[in-house]
């Protein structure tokens, strides 16, 4: 049950987090996705849901309720804070709906492990396929200061053209493909590649701790020794408790903003952390090499398949088959990050076609433009953007419901513009 508690642990911290870590000011403009859900939050619903879901947990520990109310927590702050939540809130929500699965009484462990493989599996493999896109094969993503290595961008300057335009696009796509192969022939073995893959990748752009999680959490799952290997390493920090893991994300969190700050400074956490947990997974993996081979072990889908359709295990196996159906939903207008679309250049930041298609709030006021320029929030995975004309300015994004909520806040702060504001 260890392993399970520690990736339990892992998806929980998350769910903490989101949502309750950001304050903002009331001058400051977060675009929602749902005008109700930012209502609730403005009446502390929001607080109140993460008051007790931290409640739930010191009570009844890592129960498939307390994941649920996570869960519901966590799409409550995303769709009241959407312009300021970052590219993995919505894997957090599976990540919360996945572990109640797997904390349900009577699920076997191969049962487990296959769940968990196919998991991560789809995760890595819908990444992969979602970059398969001209805009991002044109390395888009790695010239531009709004991409995936932005913070390298900012702090060393762009990449030689070569590298980001032929080199590192197909070769990304190719270790995501690889890797969600892998782990459903060989799941061991590539839990713990995905697990490297993701810290590898801290060096450059801290924020994925987040996904760090997800696939540790995945790791443990498919190889049961890796959790009790970390906590005998590890010593006397406590990994079953999702307070352990909500300090790390705080201290990610709170390294968010870069201004004023060298390199050095704000990478060093990251470096430290990508580095401790390399040194630890990598271990692992020697020594599991050394001794009994296990890193072969393939998973008997072929033999037990029904198993994924019964008891607690089917549950598990529809949220799988959603979240395989997730880019085609993103397809049609879905909001970005969902759909896997992140870092793929499919968000509307990278993509001026995806932002022309949706609803606009246009301000015919140089002074709200100018005040927006310094207030509104916004990530570069999500689907805000704002664009500046000669005679004002303009906040695309995928809702009317949002845009209306922003209007109204925009009015609050600047009565004598409302009147030039319009929605189309």
């Amino acid at each position: 049950m260890t392993q399970k508690n520690v990736a339990a642990a892992m998806s929980l911290a998350g769910a903490f987090m989101i949502g309750l870590d950001f304050s903002g000011s009331r001058d400051t403009i977060i675009v929602p996705l749902f005008y109700e859900a930012s209502v609730f939050r403005d009446l502390w619903g929001l607080l109140g849901l993460k008051i007790a879901l931290i409640g739930s947990y010191l009570y009844w520990g890592a129960k498939p309720r307390v994941l649920l109310l996570g869960a519901l927590s966590t799409v409550v702050a995303w769709l009241s804070l959407y312009s300021a939540t970052g590219a993995f809130v919505p894997q957090v929500v599976l990540n919360c709906l996945f572990m109640a699965v797997i904390l349900a009484p009577g699920l076997k462990e191969t049962t487990t492990k296959m769940l968990a493989a196919l998991f991560a599996s789809s995760i890595f493999l819908l990444a992969g396929l979602q970059k398969i896109n001209a805009l991002y094969l044109s390395g888009l993503e790695f010239q531009s200061p709004a991409g995936f290595i932005a913070y390298y961008l900012h702090f060393f300057g762009p990449l030689p053209t070569w590298l980001a335009t032929e080199v590192l696009p197909p070769l990304s796509i190719a270790l995501e493909l690889s890797i969600g192969i892998g782990l459903l022939y060989r799941p061991k073995i590539f839990a713990h590649l995905a697990t490297l893959f993701i810290l590898s990748l801290m060096y450059i752009h801290p924020p994925l701790a987040l996904p760090y999680f997800t696939f540790a959490a995945a790791a443990v799952l498919i190889d049961p020794e890796f959790a009790a290997n970390l906590q005998r390493r590890l010593g006397k920090i406590p990994l079953q408790s999702a307070f352990t893991w909500l300090v790390v994300l705080l201290v990610f969190q709170s390294l968010r903003g870069i201004g004023g700050k060298s390199a050095v400074a704000f990478l060093w956490f990251p470096a430290a952390f990508a580095t401790v947990f390399i040194g630890l997974q990598v271990s692992h993996i020697l020594q599991m090499l050394r001794t009994d081979g296990s890193f072969k072990e393939t998973l008997p889908y072929k033999a037990q398949w029904r198993s994924l359709l019964q008891g607690p295990a089917r549950f598990g196996t529809a949220l799988i088959a959603f979240m395989l159906l997730t880019p085609a939903l993103h397809s049609i207008g879905a909001p970005s990050p969902l759909g896997f679309s992140m870092f793929s250049a499919n968000t509307a930041t990278l993509n001026p076609q995806r932002a022309r298609q949706m609803p606009r709030l246009e301000i015919q006021d140089e002074t709200t433009c100018r005040a927006l320029q310094g207030k509104l929030i916004r990530l570069i995975v999500i689907d805000v953007t704002l664009s500046i004309t000669k005679t004002g300015c303009a906040i695309a994004a995928p809702t009317v419901s949002g845009l209306q909520y922003t209007k109204e806040r925009l009015c609050e702060n600047l009565p004598a513009s409302c009147s030039d504001m319009t929605i189309r």
